[in-house]
Order: C-alpha cells, then sequence, then structure tokens
C-alpha cells in the first residue's frame, strides 16, 4: 500500500522537475480552449443569420445546397484541426522560445 503511495509522489515529482527542465530551457506547451465552442458557435450564427433571410432567398440557397456547403466546410475544419492535435476542444502545441 505504502508502495503505491511513494510510486505515485514519485512520478508526480519526476514529471513537475521534467516540465521545469523543459521550461528553464524555452520550450513550453500553449493550449487553446473552447475550440469546439467557438465552431459550435459560428455555426449556430451562421444558420440562424440564413433563417432570417427572405422565403425565397432560402429557396435558392436550398437549391444551390449551401447547407451541405457549409456543413462541409466545418467538417473539414474539425478535421484538420483533430489532425493538428485537438482534442475534447483542447488543441495543444510546442513553443520554443
Amino acid at each position: 500500500m505504502w508502495v503505491a503511495a511513494l510510486w505515485g509522489a514519485l512520478i508526480q515529482i519526476v514529471g513537475t522537475l521534467v516540465g521545469r527542465a523543459l521550461i528553464s530551457a524555452g520550450v513550453g506547451v500553449i493550449a487553446y480552449k473552447g475550440i469546439d465552442v467557438s465552431i459550435a458557435f459560428a455555426k449556430t450564427q451562421f444558420f440562424n443569420a440564413a433563417n432570417g433571410l427572405p422565403s425565397v432567398s432560402i429557396q435558392v440557397l436550398g437549391l444551390m445546397q449551401i447547407d451541405t456547403a457549409v456543413a462541409m466546410l466545418f467538417s473539414a475544419l474539425v478535421m484538420r484541426l483533430t489532425f493538428k492535435g485537438m482534442s475534447s476542444g483542447v488543441m495543444k502545441s510546442f513553443a520554443v522560445k
């Protein structure tokens, strides 16, 4: 039982030391939070703005399949961010001074 507590403390101390060594060497991690919320907000704003248009304009946009194009653009954006390292709405990247 005490071995598990000692092991956990040792891992935490080593992680802290490695983090401090990287920071002193000029390497850091930048985390961007709220990306998924921002994308959802932009998508909602676009479709809400489209709902305020006259019915003839909405019919023309429907014939041009603008809704499908916008959904494809947002999907491509999310996939690109996922490939760059986004998970759970947080994107982390290394920064070097």
